[in-house]
């Protein structure tokens, strides 16, 4: 089955397409960012401009066209900092599903460390000496 997972971010939007392989293991089949700048205007009082959404709302059109064309048969959002503490996220949120059919699930803080944490660790060997992501 082949899915894409949409990441977000305060400033960034992110695009992964991927399948799993005989093996269980994702294969990478395309990946995308995009500046959207959600948090712009608005992050200091809590919420999601209008303007914000819109340029949100631009770049998800285009990533569900995407992950449409190259075969995905899921599409899940998750929401990070920007989302997790405006106060009007939930009202965005079902913009998207309403619109795009898109879920979009809000992380904790520390699930989005875990799961930086966790991608890193694919792409660096980590030691038993300290190391520091960031």
């Amino acid at each position: 089955m082949r899915l894409s997972i949409i990441d977000l971010g305060t400033n960034t939007f992110n695009l992964l397409v991927a399948e799993r392989d005989a093996d269980g293991r994702l294969k990478v089949i395309h990946t995308e960012e995009r500046a959207v700048f959600l948090g712009r205007g608005g992050i200091e009082r809590s919420e999601l401009t209008p303007e914000a959404m819109e340029r949100a709302m631009t770049v998800l059109h285009a990533f569900t066209d995407k992950s449409l064309e190259l075969g995905a048969t899921r599409i899940q959002g998750f929401g990070t900092s920007a989302m997790r503490n405006a106060q009007n996220a939930g009202e965005f949120t079902i913009r998207v599903q309403r619109e795009l059919g898109i879920e979009v699930i809000m992380i904790s803080g520390e699930e989005e460390a875990d799961l930086i944490r966790d991608g890193v660790r694919q792409a660096v060997p980590f030691t038993a000496k300290p190391m520091l992501v960031m």
